[in-house]
């Protein structure tokens, strides 16, 4: 299949530019054997470009403060009403947001804290973390890494559930930007209670469309392409979580299910999950 030259001529500046950014040996990108391969190469190098981030709400005017801070409500079909938030972290203060973050978990009336990112020795060596309304509430530190599907992070997960089994919501499910490790928790808990793989991809892309592309000082909007790769990464995640070559003509509820049945849970406790995620016991 013959390329244009403009393609070939961004491969060639990707192939110097995305080691740069990946962290990776030249020699990681010398073969790319079919177009497919071509394209899959010149997304990812298009996907790194995006990624700046400011860490002032002055460069995201666009934005409400809520979506400045990536914290809303889970609203797919089947999620209870007020149960399930999402946000970046209310606790680390490194990206600008945590002051919001914390105080919209207030305003909410969060009463258990999912926490993907931080482990407790992190937080009792916050000398702010006291004066927090997360503090002040339950919460886990369930640290998980971007490796989703490793023994480690499977075992973070079961943490994670068993907390929101255990505990009344609302509950708030982040990591730092809340958008990575977090998507991932989300988009299963979201399959399990009867999402649509549409709603999976537009709420994951939000918080990709909250962050990226402020490459001078002001965020410039994503296009309707680049949230589509976004989105095409958390297919893929669910498609190697729930072993499955496709999401189409599937029941992603089952699927999830099926997940959850994989990383140790029991029916009786799925069942459990689902009321929790499905009660409204918030206010």
């Amino acid at each position: 299949m013959r390329h244009s030259f403009a393609k070939y001529f961004l491969t060639y500046f990707a192939m110097l530019l995305l080691p740069l950014l990946a962290g990776c040996d030249d020699g990681d990108y010398e073969s790319i054997d079919s177009p497919k391969e071509l394209d899959g190469f010149i997304r990812s190098a298009q996907m790194n470009g995006l990624k700046n981030r400011w860490n002032s709400i002055e460069a995201y005017p666009r934005l409400t403060v809520e979506e400045y801070a990536n914290f809303r409500e889970v609203t797919t079909t089947g999620m209870g009403e007020h149960v399930l938030f999402r946000s970046s972290s209310p606790v680390d203060p490194s990206i600008g947001r945590s002051h919001y973050a914390d105080s919209l978990a207030k305003e909410a009336g969060i009463k258990g804290f999912i926490n993907l990112a931080d482990t407790q020795m992190d937080l009792d060596s916050s000398p702010d973390f006291k004066k927090t309304y997360y503090s002040t509430q339950k919460y886990v530190c369930a640290q998980m890494t971007m490796d989703f599907m490793s023994q480690t992070n499977r075992e973070r997960i079961a943490w994670a559930i068993y907390f929101i089994m255990g505990n009344d919501g609302p509950y708030l499910i982040h990591c730092v930007e809340g958008k990575d490790r977090t998507g991932f928790l989300v988009a299963v808990l979201e399959a399990l209670m009867g999402a649509t793989l549409d709603e999976i991809k537009e709420d994951y892309v939000k918080s990709f469309s909250n962050f990226y592309n402020a490459p001078n000082g002001i965020q410039i909007p994503l296009t309707d392409e680049e949230k589509g790769w976004f989105a095409d990464v958390v297919v893929e995640n669910l498609k190697i979580a729930f072993e499955l070559e496709s999401l189409d003509k599937v029941s992603l509820s089952d699927a999830a299910f099926s997940y959850l049945r994989r990383i140790g849970f029991s029916e009786q406790e799925i069942s459990r999950l689902r009321y929790h995620l499905k009660a409204n016991r918030g206010r």
